[in-house]
């Protein structure tokens, strides 16, 4: 069976870009989440990201998948990871303690439908996320 990487990437967006509340990119679904809801592109390092605050983002797969590829940039704080099925469930947890550092981080669980991704100290960012997509 042929597959396929599927990544959203914030590098084509200009620093400093304000982004809406909730969008699509690449097939995946952002939510911002909580009360402050700005996300905007940033660039640290040589490397840019999706910038969300404290109370996070909702990612939902273009389709359930076992596995999910992220770049994360850690420069406030940890980092939670909670990856859901598609019935809400939590399926996997997992907190990014790394600081000052963008991390690599793969999670995998029998179906991810969703990712929400909370705290980082209002500096964290999502330099990418991809899933390998399998066609028939």
């Amino acid at each position: 069976m042929p597959a396929f990487q599927l990544c959203a990437t914030f590098d084509l967006f200009p620093d400093k870009t304000q982004l809406l509340t909730s969008f699509s990119l690449a097939g995946f679904d952002f939510t911002t989440l909580g009360s402050n809801p700005k996300l905007f592109i940033n660039t640290k390092g040589n490397e840019c990201g999706l910038k969300f605050q404290n109370n996070g983002i909702e990612i939902v797969l273009p389709v359930p998948l076992p596995t999910v590829n992220l770049r994360l940039g850690t420069f406030g704080g940890p980092v939670d990871i909670s990856a859901t099925d598609s019935s809400g469930s939590i399926v996997r947890k997992r907190t990014i303690s790394e600081f000052n550092r963008y991390v690599n981080v793969r999670l995998s669980a029998p179906e991810i439908a969703a990712l929400v991704l909370t705290g980082g100290g209002n500096e964290a960012m999502l330099v990418h996320i991809c899933v390998t997509v399998s066609v028939c």
